[in-house]
Formats: structure tokens, C-alpha cells, sequence
């Protein structure tokens, strides 16, 4: 418990004075920048539109957490085919999954499903098998059509409690566009 403690003021302290002191952790093992195994590998014949910048997976902690990202198809007419690159590391992506929505349908991508929850009932397409150890990002896109940039996308993250009986917390990501920076920074 005091290990823990000290670590916390520790971390506090240097970041205190702008210094992060997980930022090595971040690198690759190889020292590289990372970014050549980021390319997304959607559906075939979809895009990447958005980046989830941080996403959790997790069934192997006392917290659980679980990814969800909405996604609408503003279009009046003709249905549009979704996917999310469910991405981890530097390692490449766990798992993609599918979605098709007509016009005006919102539809939910999981990272894995919950027993008997409101918030498993919501979960369109679950990554199979479930991501159940895993923290990253996420890649959103959809088809490769003008008329399909026009997807609309929110994601949360619901940690979870016991085995998953109780929602703890609920974090909303930052969702960016694809080749832009951060809005509002």
C-alpha cells in the first residue's frame, strides 16, 4: 500500500513539472515511431474516417471495462456499410467488426458483450471472441462513398464492476478525424 502511494505522489510530482514518466512506455520495443503498423485494415471497400484515441477491454482486473462506439448514418436515402479496427499497441488490430445501417439508424460496436445488460442489449456487432485484455485505439470507417463520409460517431467506455452487475464510470473518448488533430486544442 505505501509503494503504491509513493508511486502516485512520485507520478503527481513529475508531472507536475511536465515530465511523464510512462511516455516510455509508449515507444515500440524496436525505438521506432510506431506508426508504420497504425494502417487500419477495415471491410473491404471501406475507409477510415475517425480515430477512437483511447479505447479498454478489460475482464482480467477488479475494474472491468468495455468499448462502445455509436455510429449514424445521416443519409435520407440508401443504406451505408460501417467497421471499427478494434486496435492495440503497437501490435496491429485484435479484431473488426461490421455493421450495415439504413438511413437514419444508429448502430453500437462492442468490444465484447455483457451478460444480461442494458448495455449488451445496445451491442450490434461484439468482436467475437471479446477483447478481454486489451487497451488501444480504434479505427472507425465506413463505405468508400461520398454519401457515407457523412457518418456520424460517439464512443464511451463503461467500466464495470463484480462481473459486470454494476456500471462504475462511464469516459468519453476523444473521437478525431482521420489525418486531423484533436478540435478545440
Amino acid at each position: 500500500m505505501g509503494k503504491a502511494i509513493l508511486f502516485l505522489l512520485l507520478a503527481f510530482a513529475l508531472g507536475a513539472y511536465g515530465l511523464n514518466p510512462t511516455a516510455a512506455l509508449a515507444q515500440p520495443p524496436d525505438g521506432s515511431s510506431g506508426e508504420e503498423d497504425l494502417g487500419p485494415s477495415l471491410a473491404a471497400g471501406h475507409v477510415a474516417r475517425y480515430r477512437l484515441t483511447y479505447m479498454s477491454s478489460q475482464t482480467v482486473t477488479s475494474i472491468r471495462s468495455l468499448t462502445v462506439i455509436s455510429i449514424t448514418n445521416h443519409k435520407t436515402s440508401g443504406s451505408c456499410s460501417t467497421s471499427v479496427d478494434w486496435r492495440f499497441g503497437f501490435a496491429g488490430v485484435a479484431c473488426t467488426t461490421v455493421l450495415t445501417l439504413g438511413p437514419g439508424q444508429t448502430g453500437e460496436h462492442c468490444s465484447r458483450s455483457l451478460p444480461a445488460s442494458p448495455i449488451a442489449a445496445g451491442c450490434n456487432a461484439t468482436c467475437a471472441p471479446g477483447l478481454t485484455s486489451i487497451e488501444g485505439s480504434a479505427v472507425i470507417g465506413s463505405t468508400n462513398s461520398t454519401s457515407c463520409a457523412l457518418i456520424a460517431v460517439d464512443g464511451r467506455i463503461f467500466y464495470t464492476t463484480g462481473s459486470d452487475s454494476g456500471v462504475a464510470a462511464i469516459s468519453n473518448p476523444r473521437i478525431v478525424r482521420i489525418g486531423a488533430a484533436n478540435a478545440g486544442d
